[in-house]
């Protein structure tokens, strides 16, 4: 009997490990440099301008606070292990991917292209990770 309240306990509490520990140190840069970015951009708006805020910087600042929100709402469910962190993940993935398609067939030259489309592979890869990989099944899921 203690066998299987132990055997069902460790796979409730199954810990955040292999890719996952890159990624969550990942989520939490995004907050950090998302705030960072924010702040700092403010900082040098108001002191080259003398407080003349432009709608494009406004607009920056704006994205930046809120991709340091969504990045500390992510990184806090996925400290607590939500079920909902795989479809968030291959969410924000698939739109990395778009995005990085988009950039990859604007680009000026070959380089470029070759240099963006290399960064394109990166979601990819996480969306398929999300997707299939066990551990994020026992780690989320189950």
């Amino acid at each position: 009997m203690n066998e299987i309240l132990e055997v069902t306990e460790e796979k409730k509490s199954h810990p955040i490990g292999g890719w996952l520990i890159l990624i969550s140190i990942l989520l939490l840069a995004g907050v950090i440099v998302s705030f960072c970015n924010a702040l700092l951009y403010f900082i040098v708006t108001l002191k080259i301008s003398s407080a003349h805020f432009n709608p494009k910087t406004i607009l920056f600042i704006i994205l930046m606070l809120t991709s340091g929100f969504l990045h500390s709402v992510i990184f806090i469910m996925f400290k607590k292990k939500s079920k909902h962190i795989p479809k968030i993940m291959i969410f924000l993935y698939l739109i990395f991917t778009i995005t990085t398609v988009i950039l990859t067939l604007n680009a000026n030259n070959v380089t470029q292209a070759i240099y963006r489309f290399i960064f394109v592979l990166i979601p990819i890869t996480g969306i398929i990770y999300f997707w299939k990989s066990k551990r994020v099944k026992e780690t989320f899921i189950n």
